[in-house]
Formats: C-alpha cells, structure tokens, sequence
C-alpha cells in the first residue's frame, strides 16, 4: 500500500503549485488550511460502507470549516501504528481513527505526541488528555431498529448481524434485542458476529445459517462482509435492515430501512471542540436530538399505522420520554 503526501502548497501571484511525493500507506491530502485534520480508513473510501462514510465526514470538513484534510483508506492492523505516526509526525492537529480496531496504537502513540489531539469513532472514554472519542448513543438507532424489525418479522425470529464483538457491537446488538422485545415479548432475536469487517465468505455462511434457522429479517452492520447478506436476502425473499448510509439501492424491495449514522455531524463536532482548544480526552456522544442518527425512508416497506408507530417511538426517543437501559 502506498500513502500520497501532498503536502507543499506553493502560492505565488495566485498560482498554485502542489507537489506530491510518495511514501508508505496511501494517503491523499485534500486541501490547505490552517488548522490540519486526518482520517485514517480501515477499509477503501468507496465500500458505500462505514469507511465511506468516513471519507465522505471528512471532505465535510474540508468544506465546512477550511481545514487542511487527509485521509488513508484501506489500512491494515500492521500498518495502524506507522499510518497514525505519519501524521503526528507530520504536525496534524487532530487525528481521526475510524474504528475500536485502533484503539491500541492510539493509547502508546497518544503518549508520545502529547500535543497532537487525537480521536477514535468508537466507544471509548480517552485518557483525559488528548486521545478522546467521537461515537454515536447507538442504543437509540439500535433499539428503534429492533422496533422496526419486530413489526416487519412474519416468522417471530429476526436477527442482529456485527462485524467483530467490540463494546459498540455488543451495544448495538442489545438496543435492537430491547427495541424488538419492547414490542413482542414473545419475539426470537439471534445475535451473530462475522468477525470480520472484510470476509464475504464467513458472512454468506451467517447470513444462510440465519435465514435457514427462520429469521425473516436480518439488521447488518458489518462494513463491507455485511453488504453480501443483503443480495442473498433478497434472493431468498429475506427483509434486511442496512447500516451507517441509506443502503436501499443495494437492495431495493428488500431492505426495509438503514440506520443512518451522519458521521458528518460527528466530525464537525470533534474538530471544532480541538480548533477551539476544548479537546479533553473523553467521550464525545451524539444521538438523534443532535442530528447524527436517523432512519432511512420506508419507501413502501411499512404500512402507513406501523409507519407512524415508528415516528412515535422515535420523537418519544427525541423528547427523552422513552427511557432506553444500555445494560448488555
């Protein structure tokens, strides 16, 4: 893998000329900008994913708030260590790390750039210094897709399907057991992991081990691995729930709905809070009230009354009247 470093602008008489020189781990900076923010990427810009959603985070702050941005799409856990170095070596400001997965590097390289602020999109309380986190209150979305599924299950057994058992994970998986059990006490809900956020062959196995067992509705969040299950449920005539962007177009018909999970928002919100030097090392949480989680159109997929029975649940979430237990 290759970074691109593009990282001399120079500006005479209103000509601009950038040079660009090739290192390890491909990055790409984007645009010039006083105060300098990076994104690191474990899987390519393009998986109409979570990594996509990342990228497309960051060029919002490009454009939003001027800053110098970069991102490294495709980063494996060999290369977690030297692509967050490169960075700090480089002078960035703040640091973005776009999953739990770099949680390791993170607290020892935190430790030796202590100017540098750094954050992870994940469940993480930080250090109190300068490594925080930017995450979404999953167990709003997650518990509202639990509804969502309870009232679209014909067979009684619907279905969570992660990526890998991170806490985040396992507080996804809860919020959409509650939301479902809210609704039918009697319901089945079948948690599953991959293990893998990039393994299309173990997700195929899931996937039909899930739907052979009866479940009619499969909620996936799982990257890239995940977006297979929803071409073989449509195939067998199985309703999905996608994550992170609206997925539809994936599977039209049988998705019923995402969880949308503005990673714009989130982004924002982490890089003002250091541009104005209020970065603590904490966590940093941010739900539907704040416009980073919403579900995606039903498109057809509801009937008017369960509709409806959503948007109630979700404004009761919205006003606080509907108190959700994160306990796993």
């Amino acid at each position: 893998m290759k970074i691109y470093n593009c990282t001399f602008f120079l500006i005479y008489f209103l000509i601009s000329i950038i040079a660009c020189d090739k290192a390890d781990n491909r990055s790409n900076e984007i645009n010039l900008g006083a105060f300098k923010v990076a994104v690191i990427l474990p899987g390519p810009k393009n998986d109409n994913s979570w990594s996509h959603a990342g990228y497309e985070a960051i060029l919002s702050v490009q454009k939003e708030l001027g800053t110098e941005v970069a991102y490294s799409e495709n980063i494996k856990e060999k290369d977690f260590d030297k692509t967050i170095i490169y960075y700090a070596e480089k002078d960035f400001d703040f640091i973005i790390s776009h999953g739990n997965q770099f949680i390791s590097s993170l607290e020892k390289i935190a430790q030796q750039f202590p100017q540098t602020k750094f954050a992870v999109v994940g469940n993480y309380e930080g250090n109190n210094k300068n490594l925080g986190s930017l995450s979404f209150k999953n167990e709003e979305i997650a518990y509202l897709c639990g509804v969502i599924a309870a009232v679209k299950t014909k067979k009684n057994r619907i279905s969570f399907i992660g990526g890998i058992e991170y806490e985040n994970m396992k507080e996804l998986a809860s919020g959409f057991s509650k939301g479902a059990l809210n609704i039918n006490q009697g319901i089945k809900v079948s948690i599953s992991y991959i293990g893998s956020w990039d393994d299309k062959e173990k997700a195929k196995n899931i996937a039909n081990k899930e739907i052979d067992a009866g479940s009619d509705v499969l909620a996936v969040d799982a990257d890239s691995a995940g977006l297979i299950i929803h071409d073989i449920a449509q195939k067998k005539g199985i309703f999905t729930i996608g994550w992170v962007n609206d997925q539809y177009n994936i599977a039209p018909g049988s998705i019923v709905t995402s969880a949308i999970q503005r990673l714009n928002v989130i982004f924002l919100e982490g890089v003002n809070i250091a541009i104005q030097g209020r970065w603590e090392g904490k966590s940093y949480r941010f739900g539907i009230l704040e416009g980073a989680l919403d579900i995606a159109p039903f498109r057809g997929s509801l009937s008017t009354e369960q509709e409806q029975q959503i948007i109630n649940i979700k404004n009761e979430i919205i006003i606080g009247n509907r108190l959700i237990d994160t306990e796993k």
